[in-house]
């Protein structure tokens, strides 16, 4: 409570400046924006319909008609950069001054393969000052990356290594850890902390690993396709109070939506197959767009050990469609994912077999309503959930495995070798105790070696929600847009859990002399569920042929049952050389 009545003046602040900006908007803005936009082919000018044309600094976003037509009103009169883009063609942004022109049409290029150079620029992202790297499509199959793992080669200082998807594959922006490291398709999270593949259920000892992810890592990239990704944005600044549960950066990925051509690619190299095909249709006037894409991936570390590999299916559907004032964008993807490790033929001592299997469901919904009334311009929903089935198994041989073991998980507790057996000391003291509800169980010494195999099911559901609201407005020289949010998030876990043999348990160090395997089904665990909010300034000042930025915001964040805490950043800069030296700072 302390806590939140210190930062009450910031969040009134806020207000108070929202309503200022009102009246300074009704008062000057006004000024429509119209014009087409048209795809360039063979010197042949066409119109676009169902583009967008979009204002990102006062958060605004149109689309075009059947006839590439687009009107943007109540606009402030001053310089605004406009975006335009489409699906297969090369984004273009220009900057027009609205207080001599009011008419802007754009013509784009259709994207060219054949690249000269990969550029992947550094520059202020929307949502402030904070430092991020984007990376269009052409780039991407330019490259002919397999998984946003490749992608991450692509960043400033990274190496850029042959396409292998037979290991895990984490993000790490700037040093940081892969957990802190949050990434967004679609606008919502995808979330590993449901994940319990190799939580350990042992009082003691060790747990050997299953293939495949673990909940002490972060997403794995391998899992997720370039197939069907228009662009990415990564995030190694402080970035927006927007995105929560993050510490290191953000990795923000669109997803393809819209008309595009049936595109079938096939990539080979020594370690990997793989063969992509994605296509896009408009389902006539005011009807929207479909667009839908699949992939399969064949990999192996080395060709000559084909009993190791990795297979990867992927499916996505997409439909989007703007009514009126209202743009909505509605997903489904599906993803098979193999990771199999099988015993050396040729080696005899090699028995080890692990293997994990991932089904996975995901499903989003997003949406934007644009009011562009005054100083309140638009109203952003997200809603995801995802479902994914792993299943892990694990089969070796344990060595050097002799020591007294007992089903009991009860302190106290003395078992014999024999069910119910009782047995005495020569004084005829009774030795055993046997705790209710134990009297099956026996206790006996593991032999020195022995097989052993266990599963390990977890049942992952995760739901994301969250809702936003864009105001941008002028006062006096200054410019403004301000964001306010919130967001819920739900992740947990209702598999079985480690499931084996209870007279041949998974190996432990023989260190732990009374340890035994306890099971525990993961859906006795409680699901974690989190509540956010935020509120954003962004101030933009030109004077003196300076450019100042500050971003300022404030996150709120409650783990039900657990409490919750504030997280402020800050994003500045200045100019002060103009385009010679720039001074940077957040927090």
């Amino acid at each position: 409570m302390k806590k939140l009545k210190m930062w009450l003046p910031f969040v009134t602040l806020l207000f108070m400046l929202a309503g200022t900006l009102t009246l300074q908007a009704q008062r000057k803005q006004g000024v429509t924006l119209e014009g087409y936009v048209y795809e360039m082919d063979e010197d042949q000018k066409f119109p676009v319909p169902y583009a967008s044309v979009s204002i990102a600094s006062l958060s605004i976003a149109v689309t075009t008609d059947e006839n590439g037509h687009y009107v943007i009103n109540n606009l402030p009169a001053r310089n605004l950069q406009v975006t335009a883009r489409f699906l297969g063609l090369e984004e273009q942004t220009q900057e027009v001054d609205l207080s001599k022109q009011q008419v802007l049409d754009f013509v784009l290029l259709v994207s060219n393969f054949r690249l000269e150079e990969i550029v992947v620029t550094a520059e202020s992202n929307k949502a402030g000052a904070a430092t991020a790297s984007k990376i269009n499509k052409t780039a991407m199959e330019h490259m002919q990356l397999t998984s946003l793992a490749d992608v991450m080669s692509l960043l400033p200082g990274a190496a850029t290594v042959k396409s292998d998807l037979t290991s895990v594959t984490t993000a790490s922006i700037r040093g940081g850890s892969s957990l802190g490291t949050a990434i967004l398709m679609d606008g919502a999270p995808i979330s590993n902390n449901a994940n319990m593949q190799i939580m350990s259920s042992a009082i003691g000892g060790s747990t050997p690993s299953t293939s495949g992810t673990t909940p002490s890592i972060g997403v794995d990239l391998r899992t997720i396709t370039t197939d069907n990704i228009e662009s990415i944005e990564v995030i190694r600044g402080v970035p927006s109070v927007e995105y929560g549960d993050i510490t290191a950066g953000a990795i923000i990925v669109n997803s393809k939506t819209g008309r595009q051509p049936l595109t079938i690619k096939f990539n080979t190299n020594p370690n990997l197959y793989q063969g992509t095909a994605t296509h896009g249709v408009n389902l006539g006037k005011n009807a929207g767009s479909l667009n839908y894409s699949g992939d399969y991936s064949y990999s192996v570390s080395d060709p000559r050990e084909g009993y190791d590999y990795y297979r990867r299916v992927t499916a996505r559907i997409g439909y989007s469609n703007t009514i009126g004032k209202w743009y909505t964008n509605t997903s489904v993807s599906f993803l098979s994912a193999l990771d199999k490790a099988e015993p050396n033929p040729d080696d005899e001592q090699d028995v080890t077999i692990k293997r994990q299997n991932d089904l996975g469901i995901r499903a989003n919904t997003k949406g934007t309503f644009t009011f562009n009334r005054n100083f309140f311009k638009s109203l952003e929903y997200n809603v995801q959930f995802a479902y994914t089935d792993r299943d892990s198994y694990f089969y070796d041989e344990a060595t050097n495995a002799t020591v007294a073991y007992s089903l009991s998980k009860q302190d106290g507790a003395v078992l014999s070798s024999i069910q119910g057996n009782k047995i005495y000391d020569v004084n005829g003291n009774l030795v055993t105790n046997v705790p209710a509800g134990e009297e099956s169980f026996i206790a006996w010494t593991l032999p020195s070696q022995y097989q052993y195999d266990y599963t390990v099911d977890g049942r992952e559901l995760n739901t994301f929600a969250k809702v936003k609201a864009n105001f941008a407005g002028d006062l006096g020289a200054t410019h403004h847009r301000m964001v306010i949010g919130a967001d819920f998030k739900s992740d947990g876990n209702v598999g079985e859990g480690k499931i084996f043999d209870p007279l041949n348990p998974p190996y432990r160090s023989v260190s732990y002399s009374d340890a035994t395997q306890r099971e525990r089904s993961y859906k006795d665990i409680p699901f974690v569920n989190q509540f956010g909010l935020y509120a954003e300034e962004n101030f933009d000042w030109e004077f003196a042929n300076r450019h100042l930025q500050i971003s300022a915001g404030i996150r709120y964040d409650h783990v039900l049952n657990f409490g919750g805490g504030l997280s402020p950043r800050v994003n500045a800069s200045i100019d002060i050389l103009p385009e010679a030296l720039t001074l940077n700072a957040a927090f």
